[in-house]
């Protein structure tokens, strides 16, 4: 069963696996500068768990990006782009 806020949760986990990547963070990097485990961090971006506003402001923070980018159904992740910006 999917409802909106599930496609939300997985916009926003599909967003910060993109900006982790695009700042060529690990998941355990990035899980360590904001203290959880890098289990916790991949669930969340699989949209697998819903994200706190706490924790977003930390991942936000530790990727130098807005919380609000989280939640922009960005052109930049497309399957092209993002090729372009894995494989260049």
């Amino acid at each position: 069963m999917s409802s909106g806020l599930d496609d939300i949760d997985h916009m926003i986990g599909r967003n910060i696996r993109f900006y982790r990547l695009l700042r060529e963070f690990s998941q355990a990097k990035l899980a360590a500068r904001i203290g959880m485990s890098y289990q916790q961090l991949q669930k969340y971006e699989r949209g697998i768990n819903r994200i706190s506003a706490n924790r977003l402001l930390q991942i936000a923070q530790a990727l130098e990006v807005s919380v609000a980018q989280f939640f922009e159904p960005n052109a930049k992740l497309t399957q092209v782009n993002m090729h372009r910006v894995f494989n260049d």
